[in-house]
């Protein structure tokens, strides 16, 4: 797990393996994070491997965004 926090922009992002995203403590953890900076005002985005391959997911989405 990667926790950043941008003091200046107000983010937080949380990155997870997929691992991590099995395991209920790490889930518990992440929840009470979030809601620990939502209620000071922060953006929380949490980032979770997937099992696709990163090649093809990119390239849809740029196909995807040319056809916008």
């Amino acid at each position: 797990m990667e926790i950043n926090v941008s003091e200046n922009k107000r983010i937080v992002e949380i990155w997870l393996t997929n691992q991590e995203q099995e395991d209920d403590s790490i889930s518990e953890f992440v929840q009470n994070t979030a809601d620990k900076y939502s209620d000071k005002k922060y953006k929380v985005a949490v980032f979770m491997s997937g099992d696709n391959d990163l090649f093809d997911c990119t390239e849809g989405l740029i196909e995807h965004n040319l056809c916008l």
